[in-house]
């Protein structure tokens, strides 16, 4: 499949006209039918119902369409972002992360960074913690953010917080006008979990606490996204456990109380490769030490 196809396809889908497309880009129509043709055989089925000179997508087209459209303009930004890089002489450094850790420092430091470096063009993804590492292997990603340790003689890992745990729970809940709770306060309350898949995740580490403490925790459902979790809980389904840096996604249907065991927390682990470092990515390295530090001094005070 060749980016002109994906084209062709969408012009044709402008107006459901295969002459009037083939006339926008400048050709004849047979040239036009012969591409999507070559389009829909390499995709295995057909993507326009035709009856005569009539248009219709078929199921596959209708899918095909929001898909065409994305890869489109995944490229017109990315050759916007290479063309800006060659006239200005930009740096890229491209940072995975997973998206609870989108809620806690590294969005200020980012603008922080963007503002004190504008010639360092900053792209995020959003990835699991088992995939920045093989993002990182293979240069999709320079620096990644996760909650995972993994033992890979190729990523180095550096723990820059660890951040509190607290358990959500519907405004409405019994437990919601604690201060606090600990986990056999809630061992038996119907426990949502994210992610649920790929393993080990961050649900491996929640669970892990219970265990810790000889609490079998009372899992009924897990899910892929937060948003998902709190969507739940909100609804009354059930309760979660997230980070601190979670709660600023306030919401009047939810209610965060902290957890009095000051072990459980997780931790924002920074992963970089131990080789091929430039000299932006060393000095964007050192800039997280340095407020990670100032993190960590932050908190030691607020306990003493």
């Amino acid at each position: 499949m060749e980016l002109r196809h994906i084209r062709y396809f969408l012009e044709i889908t402008y107006d459901m006209n295969m002459t009037r497309a083939a006339e926008r880009l400048h050709m004849s129509q047979p040239p036009l039918s012969r591409q999507i043709r070559q389009l829909e055989e390499e995709l295995g089925t057909e993507l326009f119902f035709r009856n005569g000179k009539q248009l219709t997508l078929t199921q596959a087209g209708k899918f095909f369409i929001s898909k065409a459209q994305q890869i489109l303009d995944s490229v017109e930004e990315t050759e916007t972002a290479m063309k800006r890089i060659g006239r200005s002489g930009h740096c890229w450094l491209n940072i995975g992360f997973v998206p609870s850790t989108i809620y806690g420092f590294l969005p200020e430091f980012l603008r922080h960074y963007r503002m004190t470096n504008p010639k360092i063009e900053i792209s995020l993804t959003e990835h699991i913690s088992l995939h920045q590492v093989q993002a990182l292997k293979s240069g999709q990603i320079d620096v990644g953010f996760g909650r995972l340790h993994f033992d890979d003689p190729d990523i180095k890992q550096e723990t820059v917080l660890e951040e509190a745990l607290m358990v959500v729970l519907p405004k409405n809940h019994p437990l919601a006008k604690k201060a606090s709770v600990s986990l056999r306060n809630i061992e038996k309350e119907p426990l949502i979990l994210y992610p649920a898949r790929p393993r080990p995740n961050y649900s491996d580490q929640i669970t892990s606490f219970f265990y810790q403490e000889g609490i079998q925790p009372n899992v009924i459902q897990e899910v892929q996204e937060l948003q998902t979790t709190l969507g739940l809980v909100a609804s009354g389904v059930g309760i979660s456990i997230v980070p601190k840096s979670v709660q600023k996604m306030r919401s009047g249907d939810v209610i965060y109380i902290p957890i009095n065991n000051p072990k459980v927390t997780s931790p924002v682990i920074m992963m970089y490769r131990n080789k091929e470092q430039s000299s932006e990515l060393l000095d964007f390295l050192k800039r997280i030490r340095l407020l990670s530090g100032i993190s960590k001094q932050r908190q030691k005070l607020m306990k003493n």
